[in-house]
């Protein structure tokens, strides 16, 4: 993914994946039409010169581009409800620390 080369990358890199990707477009290297994916190859180019385009090929014709969507739906949407889950839990626990729980003392010590 570029987004983690963008967010934790230095200017060099950033500069170095670009000219990178360049390089390998002119050279009609890999034939991906994903531009994250071109990018990611020349993030991965920059760091190792010496990867073998072909062997990537072939590994994604091994695994037939394997990213079978359900299944990435699936650990997307279970992390997201882990998430969700957590951020809710939160928000409750401190609504009830810091709004519900002082309304009750008072209320307690006016009767």
């Amino acid at each position: 993914h570029c987004s983690d080369k963008l967010l934790g990358g230095t200017t060099e890199n950033l500069i170095g994946m670009f000219e990178s990707t360049l390089h390998n477009l002119q050279m009609k290297l890999w034939e991906e039409t994903i531009p994250e994916s071109q990018l990611g190859l020349g993030y991965i180019m920059l760091r190792d010169s010496n990867i073998d385009i072909d062997d990537v090929n072939n590994k994604r014709a091994e695994l037939g581009e394997q990213f079978v969507e359900e299944h990435g739906i699936k650990l997307f949407t279970d992390a997201s409800n882990i998430i969700s889950t957590e951020m809710m839990n939160i928000v409750t626990n401190e609504f009830i620390k810091n709004i519900i729980s002082p309304l009750k003392n008072e209320t307690h010590n006016a009767v």
